[in-house]
């Protein structure tokens, strides 16, 4: 259901922890960070291809 259409490996998660826990993000503050493959801006597309299967 991804927009990258493969499931995350956990190496590209443990990067994303790594970054936030070191200098590089010491400005990050108070932020929500999505790490799901685009799959929250690919939900409007997935209920219009599930609407559009509906009808038939």
């Amino acid at each position: 259901m991804t927009r990258l259409r493969r499931e995350v490996d956990t190496d590209e998660i443990a990067k994303v922890v790594g970054f936030l826990l070191s200098d590089a993000a010491s400005y990050v503050t108070g932020t929500d960070l999505l790490v799901d493959g685009g799959t929250i801006a690919n939900m409007a597309r997935m209920r219009q291809a599930i609407n559009n299967t509906n009808k038939i």
